[in-house]
């Protein structure tokens, strides 16, 4: 063993704590700040690995889970070369990612509040218009003209959120024309620019794939995927 200790999360004192060492193998649990340890670590010149949680558990579970042993685990795994691993995508294609995962959250929020104001006319029994049209400009003067407490605070929420989700629009666009990858996934009968870039950014890189059936089954999952995210933005 070089070195051990608890390392405070501060870049000054992980860049100490790693000072002297060159070209380690690391292995970082894929955890919900990975990525920003991960593109650290690698710009230190190590070769980083993110162990795959679920695998890992299956091959090391312990009855008693500290910070100390499961940094050995993952440690001795490495060093045995068994430690089972996350892909992890580039740092530009990551970014796309969360761009794309936003704009589809943002989608999620706005039909929620659709759903909320909705949930007040029935409630109090006030017919209002289909479909889309109670959110027109027309549609927002009625529901205002209610001065209902609950609708206007929904409303309000609504405008800010849609105003943002027109803005997410044109930064993906313009995110998709950056990509090969996306144009040519457009050019695909039904695939507009949000599922290109949803199929681009979750797949990536194709050639990572060693077999033409774990590509068929990484693509199977990814559609799923795609439909559920894609059901969101037109919901949305």
């Amino acid at each position: 063993m070089l070195k051990k200790g608890r390392i405070p999360t501060e870049k000054e004192d992980i860049e100490k704590f790693f000072s002297g060492l060159e070209r380690l193998e690391i292995a970082l649990e894929a955890s919900t700040n990975y990525e920003y340890y991960y593109d650290l670590l690698e710009s230190l010149g190590h070769r980083v690995v993110a162990a795959h949680p679920l695998k890992t558990r299956m091959i090391a579970d312990a009855k008693i889970k500290t910070d100390k042993l499961d940094a050995k685990i993952l440690a001795e795994l490495l060093r045995g070369g068994l430690l089972p691993t996350s892909y992890v995508p580039p740092k530009e294609l990551r970014e796309l990612q969360h761009l794309v995962r936003h704009r589809i959250a943002l989608g999620r929020t706005r039909s929620g509040l659709k759903t909320r104001i909705k949930t007040e006319l029935r409630r109090k029994n006030i017919k209002y218009r289909d479909g889309a049209t109670c959110f027109t400009e027309k549609g927002k003067a009625e529901l205002r003209r209610l001065h209902n407490p609950f609708i206007d605070s929904f409303l309000a929420i609504y405008e800010v959120v849609d105003e943002e989700l027109k803005h997410m629009d044109r930064v993906v666009a313009e995110a998709g024309a950056r990509h090969e990858e996306v144009r040519l996934l457009k050019s695909i009968t039904g695939i507009g620019v949000y599922s290109a870039l949803v199929i681009y950014s979750e797949i990536g890189d194709g050639s990572r794939f060693p077999r033409r059936a774990t590509y068929s089954h990484t693509r199977a999952l990814s559609c799923g995927f795609i439909k559920q995210r894609m059901n969101s933005i037109t919901v949305g």
